[in-house]
């Protein structure tokens, strides 16, 4: 509703006052919800809590007697919840203060000198004033889930997402197989594998493959989506040849595991094989 400046009226000289028809004192009843304000002055929904404890209270200038749906109100909080909170308006009587629709606020939604806006909802206080203070800790969950938000670390990764390194391994031979020993593997481990050989080849042409895969232990495992193991190769090759894998090997059933790196040759035999090595990372879930 506009705002309208009144003036009285002057009969000796004139001037007509304002005139004030009954439709235009509805429109101020109904924008201010039957409620009075005392002095004239003050802002008639906001005040500064006090009280304590989770329990906030604030007096309006308004001669209320119930509170009424939709009523905006805003205070500037005395004191930082710790749990469920309150608010007595006028006296009326503590009223619970939720967020979203219904769940009660947790400790650290409401800090002290915080402006909060609620509206009351027939039974609740509904916290309107949802700012960056509303998003705490105890929203935050270092394993996501519905209605919870990741929580980030330090490095801007989320929680409980980020892989840590918790152990290594490596081994090597100038033979076509190198072993290599991971004791005993936990089901859901990820493990980074790495392998290189260096082929002697023979006078003519050959093709050499080079894997990495399991050689032996009680452990089920799976690179890539399904496959049972990493391999790459070289056609044609008469010199020196260099073959290199890598990967990720994820755990799928607990026991133990001894991987393998291996060589082999087809249609001529190589001249022999150097630096046949096999490397290994434990990556784990950082909580």
């Amino acid at each position: 509703m506009a705002k309208t400046t009144f003036i009285d009226g002057n009969k000796s000289t004139g001037v007509l006052g304002t005139r004030v028809l009954a439709a235009f004192l509805n429109k101020i009843f109904a924008h201010r919800h039957a409620n009075v304000d005392a002095d004239g002055n003050s802002s008639l929904d906001y005040a500064t809590a006090t009280g304590s404890s989770n329990a906030y209270a604030v007096t309006l200038p308004l001669d209320m007697t119930a509170l009424l749906e939709g009523v905006p109100i805003a205070f500037k909080a005395n004191h930082t919840n710790t749990g469920a909170c309150t608010l007595n308006v006028n006296g009326l009587g503590a009223v619970a203060m939720v967020r979203g629709g219904s769940t009660a606020l947790a400790a650290g939604n409401i800090r002290s000198g915080q402006i909060v806006t609620v509206a009351y909802d027939g039974t609740s206080f509904q916290v309107l004033s949802l700012t960056e203070d509303i998003i705490t800790n105890s929203d935050l969950s270092s394993s996501p889930s519905a209605n919870k938000a990741a929580k980030f670390n330090g490095s801007g990764i989320m929680e409980g997402a980020e892989l840590k390194m918790t152990g290594e391994a490596s081994a090597t031979s100038d033979t076509d197989t190198t072993t290599l020993d991971l004791g005993t593997v936990t089901s859901g481990d990820r493990i980074f594998v790495s392998a290189r050989v260096y082929v002697n080849g023979s006078e003519t042409d050959g093709t050499y493959i080079f894997y990495v895969a399991k050689s032996s232990g009680t452990a089920t495992i799976q690179f890539f989506h399904d496959i049972s193991d990493i391999r790459t190769s070289i056609p044609g090759c008469r010199s020196i040849g260099h073959l290199a894998v890598s990967g990720v090997c994820k755990i799928t059933g607990s026991g133990t595991l001894v991987l393998q790196s291996h060589a082999t040759a087809y249609s001529e035999t190589p001249d022999g094989y150097e630096d046949n090595q096999i490397y290994a990372f434990f990556l784990k879930k950082q909580a």
